[in-house]
């Protein structure tokens, strides 16, 4: 049974790919290393996020646990309220239901 599925041709197919990927790369050269998103500092993160639809915000904690970490954070919220709305940062709230709510009346403002 084992013998069978290492002869799949498919497996074979996707054998001759890794390979050939592997050969692609020049003489001493390493796997890529690349950085993504995740990896960046949380308030660089922070700053991209404030370019995204409110929709889109909203949204990023079903992305990852960090995203869910971050979602999460009030000081986060008042952040992103500070950066749209220009609210003075004393005040004390819940900076993403406020937000959201003023997201909103800033749509419907614009929509007119």
């Amino acid at each position: 049974m084992l013998e069978r599925i290492r002869n799949d041709p498919i497996d074979r197919e996707k054998d001759k790919l890794l390979e050939e990927k592997v050969d692609a790369r020049a003489p001493g050269e390493e796997e890529s290393t690349e950085i993504g998103i995740l990896h960046l500092p949380v308030e660089v993160q922070q700053y991209i996020f404030s370019f995204l639809p409110i929709r889109t915000v909203v949204r990023l904690n079903v992305v990852c646990k960090q995203w869910l970490s971050l979602t999460s954070d009030m000081l986060f919220w008042r952040h992103m309220f500070t950066v749209r709305f220009g609210c003075p940062a004393f005040l004390m709230m819940n900076w993403k239901d406020r937000y959201v709510a003023s997201n909103k009346k800033n749509e419907i403002i614009n929509s007119h």
